[in-house]
Parts: structure tokens; C-alpha cells; sequence
């Protein structure tokens, strides 16, 4: 029972992640493929903190690897897998997230967002 309650959560946690990340605006045909990508690292992050907003990059950068962390737990104790195949699969999943940004125009598609899995 107590891993079906703890299963049940992860997976109310993968979809409330999801919402945040792909599925926070309306989605339409008209925005498919619209999306943004930034390629150069700590792009947004640079001008935030010459400009004195550093709890905004902090909780940027922070919350980003943050909102990862449920996923290797639970990669880890429902599986016992290697550390290894946790980033791997953390790494995917957080393409798949940045794919999904560009494709259904939700968001920038940020390669920083990628190397914080690492």
C-alpha cells in the first residue's frame, strides 16, 4: 500500500511538473514550432545579475535542478538503479520537457536547462 501512495504521487508530481514547464499556456496549431531556444549558456542569467537580481537567478538556477531532484529518488528507491542511469534518464526527461517547450511554443528552449540535469 505504501508504494502505491508514493507511486501515486510521483506521478501527480511528474503531471504537475509538466503543467509548469510545457503545458502553462494555451495550446494551439498556430503556435506549434514557435518556441524559442536559447543555445548560449547562462544567457538569461548573466544580465539578471549585473542588474542586482540575484534571488530571481537563484531561484532560477536552484528551483530548476530542484524541481529534478523527486525524480532520482524516486528513480532510485523504486528501481535501485545506478546513479549513472538516473542523470541519463533526468537528462531525457528534461529534453523531452525543452522539445515540447519549442513545439508547442510554451517556453524557451534553454541549453542551460539541459547541462543543471548533468
Amino acid at each position: 500500500m505504501k508504494r502505491k501512495i508514493i507511486t501515486f504521487i510521483y506521478i501527480l508530481y511528474i503531471l504537475i511538473l509538466l503543467r509548469m514547464t510545457v503545458f502553462r499556456s494555451h495550446l494551439s496549431c498556430e503556435r506549434l514550432f514557435t518556441g524559442r531556444i536559447n543555445k548560449v549558456l547562462f544567457r538569461e542569467y548573466l544580465p539578471m545579475l549585473r542588474n542586482g537580481a540575484w534571488m530571481r537567478s537563484f531561484y532560477l538556477f536552484f528551483g530548476n535542478i530542484a524541481c529534478f531532484v523527486p525524480f532520482g529518488i524516486y528513480q532510485r528507491w523504486q528501481k535501485n538503479r545506478k546513479i549513472l542511469t538516473i542523470t541519463l534518464m533526468g537528462f531525457l526527461f528534461s529534453l523531452f520537457i525543452e522539445t515540447m517547450q519549442y513545439v508547442l511554443g510554451t517556453g524557451v528552449s534553454e541549453l542551460d536547462d539541459l547541462m543543471k540535469q548533468i
